[in-house]
């Protein structure tokens, strides 16, 4: 084993390590005699990693299979002093360390992790084979890869589907909101203007009159700034939040240069159970995707053991299956026959929900049905949206619901990419 003598071991492992932050359960701080420091070694060669600045090698971690050596000061030395010991046996140092810190640590590689603003973690490894460690964003799309999920269970349909509804003719939420925004801007310019050409007078009082009409309008001007400016944080907020979960669940869509325009929270019809998750709408595609619970895991295997047991009889319920980390849907709006919105009835006993389609035109919707060209019905309900939400509190700009939006949305990119609907589907 190699390593700087002046520092002292406190313990060398020769088992295999699966990740950093999981390699030492038990570790006891033995510190050692003193020893002499050595003449300090030479520079370390231009293209070694170490000579770089800590700071800089937080943002890659990398670990290796090989030994882990922990290395601590003597009493003597204050160049690098431990504070204490993690749950996970890693030592928690100072962040302070003096230049030559880290060329004294030849041939071990140095790697830092920040965790707090305070603190680092260190660890060192033997500089055999590295294996570089996946990004934060790419872990996050292995968990929720289609092979870890399933699929939404809609209902089948025969007969022809309804035929489509009226086509929205209001713009979309986004058009919505800069129009509404570019007219009120244009609308306090015009009041300004309007009292500035209003204060010529004379007199006392027409110069009282103007102080408070200029005192109320800077007053006006300012409360819309606010308003304008926290809605449109809000949307900026919601939307970066949306585009996350949007790559982290359908990065193969995101890859293809799909944009999002819409997510909304909402419920679906799973297997006759109604699972709570998010609708995502693109330019081609309706994605939608929940993540699992035990009630939602038992609907699945329940309907997933029937069809295997209509498939393969004799060995329904020999393999074991195991738990599905969500439930995803992708439904390209090419293959939408038909959008329908509907009102969702309560029923007894805990019973699934009721759809029907709308009775009149002055019922308010609370759901939407989807009929596709294979014959399957796809139900959402409870729609709800944080920027929604904020724009009713703030202003009214943007018209309708959580469930008016994202059918304004679904209907203008479904009609933009099917064109007139083809008559012989219903």
């Amino acid at each position: 084993m190699e390593g700087p003598s002046e520092r002292g071991i406190t313990r060398t492992l020769s088992r295999p390590l699966s990740h950093p932050f999981t390699t030492i359960r038990r570790c006891q701080f033995l510190p050692l005699p003193h020893i002499p420091p050595p003449p300090p070694p030479p520079p370390p060669p231009s293209s070694f990693p170490l000579h770089m600045r800590l700071h800089s090698l937080g943002a890659r971690r990398l670990f290796s299979r090989e030994d882990l050596i922990i290395f601590s000061s003597s009493p003597a030395s204050a160049t690098l002093r431990p504070l204490r010991f993690c749950t996970d046996g890693i030592l928690l140092f100072r962040r302070s360390l003096p230049p030559s810190f880290s060329p004294s640590l030849l041939p071990p590689v140095l790697r830092a992790h920040t965790r707090t603003r305070a603190h680092r973690h260190f660890w060192y490894t033997r500089p055999s084979r590295t294996i570089h460690q996946q990004p934060m964003e790419q872990q996050k799309w292995s968990e929720a890869t289609p092979s870890a999920c399933v699929e939404l269970l809609p209902l089948t349909y025969t007969g022809p589907a309804p035929p489509p509804v009226p086509p929205c003719t209001d713009p979309t939420p986004d058009e919505q909101y800069r129009q509404g925004v570019a007219e009120k801007r244009a609308a306090l310019k015009q009041k300004e203007s309007q009292k500035q050409t209003s204060s010529s007078g004379s007199g006392m009082l027409a110069s009282l009159k103007n102080a408070v009409s200029q005192a109320v309008l800077t007053v006006e001007k300012g409360a819309a700034d606010v308003s304008a400016r926290t809605e449109s944080q809000v949307r900026q907020l919601e939307y970066q939040y949306d585009r996350e979960r949007f790559h982290m669940y359908f990065h193969e869509l995101a890859a293809q240069g799909e944009v999002l325009l819409a997510d909304y929270r909402c419920g679906a019809m799973h297997g006759g159970l109604q699972v709570n998750g998010h609708i995502q709408i693109t330019n081609h595609y309706l994605c939608f995707f929940a993540e699992t619970s035990s009630s939602i895991t038992k609907t699945t295997d329940a309907v997933m053991g029937v069809l295997a047991a209509a498939r393969h009889p004799v060995s329904a319920n020999v393999e074991p299956r195991s738990r599905p980390a969500g439930i995803t849907k992708v439904i390209p709006l090419a293959e939408i026959v038909s959008i329908q919105p509907s009102v969702v009835l309560e029923t007894i006993d805990g019973q699934a929900p009721f759809f029907i389609l709308l009775p009149a035109p002055t019922v308010r919707p609370t759901a939407l049905q989807l009929y596709t060209r294979d014959n399957k019905l796809y139900q959402f309900l409870g729609f709800e949206s944080l920027i929604s939400r904020a724009s009713g509190a703030i202003n009214d700009v943007v018209k309708g619901t959580a469930l008016d939006q994202a059918y304004n949305y679904l209907d203008h990119a479904w009609r933009e990419t099917v064109g007139v609907p083809s008559k012989d589907v219903w």
